[in-house]
């Protein structure tokens, strides 16, 4: 794949991830003004644990097969193994998150029961999961961009139209979340049967999951950083300190939507590289996009945070502030992630990402014990960076004479080689 088609499909990815985000940004107002402090932690309460229990259901299958896809296996073989594993591992998930949901709610007793039936969404998803890595592997970005459309636009008709009958709740939001990105995963369905080209990379149930259990810890570990936060504070914090933390973590995310899109496109790209000071190049090049993603954002969350969601929720602004910050460098991490893996390397990738959700959880709980949700934000910003580090260093092992600051530090003639290819000089 050339320059500019990456880019194009790098653009529409992104556009397509951001919708989510940007849906999150809009109806955000409307369900802090609609539910209140108190109401919006309950919601996160309810779908926190969901979205942490979706990675333990895929255990590692996406990255596995768009890896194997991508590297020539045969479609139909990675179809029938991912399935197997992520059937048996999306069922033990939703039944443990069902026998476990009176300890994990035990400050919300109210909310059990719906929670038990929402459990059962977690099985699904790790299928949908799993399909997504199929797609991925594919190059169908936009099977994949259709898909984030739909889950979308799905949620903001539904979020408007609970709140245009005054019916919103944190259960109804909870359960229109899930069925939405049910409903959503049709797009990746493929009416047409893969192609009949003989395969060039062999894979068994054996290897595929030796593989997706390789890259199962990282997406665990990077699922935590994303989400723990929020998980542990639902038994330390109020419910309205949950609700201002969950209404910062709407605002930080919009920056983040371009990088599981970026990640796809680094692997797909390190799988096929020859040159090994690719690998340093896109890195930095990730770092740019980040920092120019990041810095704005925060600079305007003074004014977007009271502007959107009312003057009830000014103690989010700084906690936004921070996060933003957290965002960059989980995305950041996300992007080497990609070049780990399409290199090969995933378990140096998942082994980065296991050491951000140790310090993570070594770090929150005393700090948000002490200083509150901006102590737990200030543990996501120290934790992603620690992570960042150590899969910078790996990836410098790949590039001969490489040094540290080759992979995460940007220069000034990286865009101009970023122009030279999109526009390559006539002969």
């Amino acid at each position: 794949m050339n320059l500019p088609e990456s880019l194009r499909d790098l653009a529409a990815g992104a556009a397509a991830s951001a919708a989510y985000p940007l849906v999150s940004l809009a109806t955000g107002p409307i369900l802090a003004r609609g539910l209140g402090p108190e109401g919006r932690g309950e919601l996160a309460a309810l779908l926190t644990p969901l979205t942490v229990a979706d990675a333990f259901a895929a255990v590692g299958t996406p990255l596995a097969a768009a890896f194997y896809v991508r590297a020539g296996a045969d479609v139909r073989k990675v179809r029938r193994i991912g399935l197997l594993i992520v059937s048996v591992s999306g069922t033990l998930t939703a039944a443990t998150l069902i026998i476990l949901a009176d300890f994990i709610l035990s400050s919300y007793a109210d909310l059990v029961p719906l929670f038990r039936w929402l459990c059962i969404g977690v099985a699904l998803g790790a299928v949908i999961e799993f399909y997504r890595g199929i797609r991925a592997g594919q190059e169908a970005y936009g099977r994949l961009n259709l898909n984030l459309w739909l889950g979308a636009l799905g949620r903001l008709v539904g979020v408007v139209a609970l709140a245009y009958m005054d019916e919103l709740t944190p259960g109804r939001v909870a359960f229109l979340s899930i069925a939405t990105g049910l409903l959503a995963a049709l797009a990746l369905i493929k009416r047409k049967p893969p192609g009949t080209a003989p395969p060039t990379r062999f894979v068994d149930l054996r290897e595929m999951t030796r593989f997706s259990l390789r890259t199962w810890f990282g997406v665990l570990a990077s699922s935590f950083a994303a989400r723990l936060d929020q998980f542990l504070l639902i038994t330390i914090v109020t419910r309205d300190e949950l609700g201002y933390y969950a209404v910062a973590v709407t605002a930080a995310q919009v920056p983040m939507a371009v990088f599981p899109v970026l990640q796809r496109q680094l692997l797909n790209r390190a799988v096929t590289v020859s040159d090994p000071r690719e690998l340093a190049l896109s890195s930095r090049l990730a770092v740019a996009l980040a920092l120019g993603l990041c810095i704005p954002c925060a600079l305007l969350m003074p004014i977007l945070v009271p502007l959107l969601f009312g003057d009830e929720f000014t103690p989010s602004v700084h906690l936004a502030q921070i996060l933003i910050i957290a965002a960059a460098l989980w995305g950041v991490g996300q992007s080497l992630t990609g070049l780990l893996v399409g290199s090969g390397r995933p378990g140096r990738a998942s082994w980065g990402d296991g050491l951000g959700v140790i310090a993570l959880f070594v770090l929150i709980l005393p700090l948000a014990h002490w200083f509150g949700p901006i102590g737990a934000a200030g543990a996501v910003v120290a934790s992603n960076a620690l992570s960042v580090m150590f899969k910078a260093s790996q990836l410098r092992r790949a590039i001969p004479g490489g040094r540290l600051l080759d992979i995460v530090v940007p220069r000034m003639r990286d865009m101009g080689e970023v122009r030279r290819r999109i526009r390559p000089r006539k002969p």
